[in-house]
């Protein structure tokens, strides 16, 4: 059977019972297979089948399953499965019509049984292995990756009992020959960058372009693909915030990053995906090509990038490129990359631990942190005032080494001209890249794999685009059902925001001093940190 994402359930319907259109039977019940004690003779019911491993038919009825024995002109001969057991023969013949349906969706109309079963029917063992047949005819297609989901949901209709459930085989056990029979009816995999795309993989599930930019350089050598819709792109382009970030754990092979623009749409009141771009490195060379190419196709389309804010994490590339071609956009960095920065600096230091078991030391880290906290006129001399008590903290002596290989780095990274401006979060409505951190775990756990082929990867990001089209439309409707709801984070969030701005706020009024200021600060950066 050929899935599509569209006929899942009419499939799974299917496993419970592949019915024949039945004629009255005619049962003729041998006269020597009834004198038989242990003897049964056939009932009437539905005929249903499964696969085998081989892609053969096996029919299925009141719980014995039938192998085909003959083709005739007016029908087919199946005999029973048990027939070639040689210690216990079972000399029973099914008769049915010719395939009434397609090699996909065969279906047989039940005529008569000659003989009788000399043994006990085994419902349980051929609901098993229906399962097992549909599951793999079920992953096959290419919508339908193999996934516990699946597993789960075909279970669910076939409305297995508990004995049943108790002999299905573990998904885990199963999943590699699921995932080979699913395989065999997607392309090839590429091993050369320059592989062509099928058009199935490079348009929407509405039949339009979804690879807008396909852009080879480097001597051919390299290449970069934006998966965006044309309405996405127009999204992008006029949406007044962005926000980027890059994620490796999807990447298909050939490639070294998925990089994801998201937007924030004014219609719909929300923040969407719009561009999923595959990228073979993180150099400010690759980048800069990448947003040439991006403002040609805006160009070509009559869009004006008329975005005013970016925000992303703090890799040099991206910064370099976005303060070049976009001198005028403000671009804000994450908070929460900076925290993990200042984390990783610590490690490298041998500080970690340290500021883990010392109140001191982790007193002194936090009020560092809390520096972008200040208004930027302030975070200067807030450096100092961190740096002097370095100096008269006798509890910090012990670490006088490596603080002074913070206090460096800190100065040097963070308090730069440009920088110092783009990690300070003083009076800004958002900190932190936490649409792009969300999103990256949704779409990592919708991914059937670590490291999908290229074509998963773009079976889900369809997938991912027809959502996009969804929201769209339900906020472009006002549609009063779709309610916009503060989650428990948003609410922290703005709560924090608001701690920020009125301490800053007796801090500018002289209600309070600099270092009473970081003291308060260093509470609002998380007890993560």
């Amino acid at each position: 059977m050929s899935l599509s994402s569209n006929n899942l359930n009419t499939t799974t319907a299917e496993s419970k019972s592949i019915a024949a259109t039945t004629i009255n039977p005619e049962i003729i019940i041998s006269s020597k297979s009834s004198e038989r004690s242990t003897t049964m003779h056939p009932i009437m019911g539905p005929v249903s089948y499964f696969k085998t491993k081989r892609g053969g038919i096996n029919l299925c009825m009141n719980g014995f399953s039938y192998q085909k024995f003959k083709e005739m002109k007016s029908g087919i001969k199946w005999w029973c499965c048990e027939s070639r057991n040689k210690s216990v023969k079972c000399r029973i013949f099914l008769y049915t019509s010719c395939n009434q349906g397609d090699d996909h969706h065969p279906q047989y109309d039940f005529k008569k049984v000659i003989g009788d079963h000399n043994r006990q029917p085994d419902k349980d063992k051929l609901i098993i292995q229906k399962f097992k047949s549909d599951l793999k005819q079920m992953t096959q297609s290419p919508t339908v990756p193999p996934s516990i989901a699946t597993y789960n949901e075909l279970a669910a209709t076939m409305k297995l009992g508990k004995s049943e459930m108790a002999q299905l085989p573990s998904f885990n056990s199963i999943r590699m020959s699921l995932w080979r029979a699913h395989n065999r009816n997607m392309p090839q995999l590429p091993n050369d960058i320059n592989f062509p795309i099928p058009i199935e993989f490079s348009t929407t599930t509405d039949d339009e372009p979804f690879i807008l930019l396909d852009h080879s350089y480097a001597k051919q050598k390299k290449r970069i693909l934006m998966f965006s819709s044309e309405k996405q792109f127009k999204v992008m382009c006029e949406s007044s915030s962005l926000y980027m970030d890059g994620t490796f754990a999807i990447t298909p092979r050939l490639f070294k990053q998925t990089y994801i623009i998201q937007a924030h749409d004014i219609e719909s009141k929300k923040v969407l995906p719009v561009a999923w771009i595959l990228l073979n490195d993180k150099k400010g060379a690759t980048y800069r090509i990448l947003f040439k190419q991006i403002i040609s196709l805006a160009k070509t389309r009559g869009y004006e990038f008329s975005t005013s804010n970016i925000m992303s994490d703090y890799e040099s590339g991206i910064i370099s490129t976005l303060k070049e071609l976009f001198p005028q956009i403000k671009h804000d960095g994450c908070f929460f990359h900076y925290l993990q920065k200042i984390v990783k600096r610590m490690k490298k230091y041998g500080l970690w631990m340290h500021y883990l078991n010392d109140s001191n030391l982790y007193e002194w880290i936090k009020r560092m942190m809390a520096i972008p906290m200040l208004p930027v006129t302030k975070m200067e001399e807030a450096f100092q005032l961190i740096e002097k008590e370095k100096k008269t903290d006798r509890k910090l002596k012990q670490f006088i080494p490596q603080l002074n290989k913070m206090l460096f780095y800190y100065k040097k990274q963070w308090l730069a001209p440009g920088m110092i401006e783009m990690v300070c979060v003083y009076n800004k409505s958002k900190r932190t890249n936490n649409y792009s951190e969300t999103y990256n775990k949704t779409l990592k756990s919708i991914m059937p794999r670590r490291k999908p082929s290229i074509w998963q990867f773009s079976r889900v990001l369809k997938m991912e685009e027809t959502g996009f089209r969804i929201k769209m439309a339900q906020g472009g409707t006002g549609n009063s059902s779709v309610k916009l709801i503060k989650g428990s984070n948003v609410i922290a969030s703005e709560q924090i925001t608001e701690q920020i701005n009125e301490i800053n706020h007796q801090l500018i009024k002289k209600k309070i001093d600099l270092s009473s200021a970081l003291n308060k600060l260093r509470e609002c950066v998380g007890t993560k940190y």
